[in-house]
């Protein structure tokens, strides 16, 4: 039997449902004991594994406080004039590893905290775009010897942010 392969409409629907249950501070096995499933199959959803019937888009919808059409493109917004085609497009971001979660964090420092992040995430965006992946500003290999160092902070980065 060949291996179910989701469509690019139903992983979409996956990453909404991990974006509403992220921002509700849901974990998949909270959501599962709201529609009877095991986290696991929260997970299978989510990723584009498994698709959702629509019968379970409707109780996962009610179980995430909102409304159907919400994993559609759909909302409220579009009632009132909203672009949602341009919101849908700005959702992708959020769907990458550990983005909401840095979000949270971000929500939760004070201004200056977040100016210091902004400016050691601009630095590290410019390091890789110039293809600086490594830490290594001369982009050679890192040996096992320095590999210790791999993740340590780069002292430009801490004095970025301490400006």
């Amino acid at each position: 039997m060949p291996k179910y392969k989701a469509t690019a409409f139903e992983i979409e629907i996956g990453k909404r449902i991990r974006i509403r249950r992220k921002q509700l501070g849901m974990s998949q096995t909270a959501l599962g004991d709201k529609l009877g499933v095991r986290f696991q199959q929260i997970h299978k959803y989510e990723s584009g594994a498994t698709s959702v019937a629509a019968s379970q888009l409707s109780r996962v919808a009610g179980a995430l406080n909102v409304h159907v059409g919400y994993f559609y493109g759909q909302d409220a917004a579009a009632a009132v004039g909203v672009d949602t085609a341009a919101v849908a497009g700005n959702i992708g971001p959020l769907t990458q590893r550990h983005a909401i979660d840095l979000l949270e964090c971000f929500r939760a420092m004070k201004a200056p905290q977040r100016d210091a992040l902004l400016k050691i995430a601009k630095a590290l965006a410019a390091a890789t775009a110039n293809g600086r992946h490594d830490g290594h500003r001369d982009g050679r290999d890192v040996t096992r010897r320095e590999e210790h160092t791999k993740h340590a902070p780069d002292a430009a980065l801490i004095a970025v942010a301490a400006t």
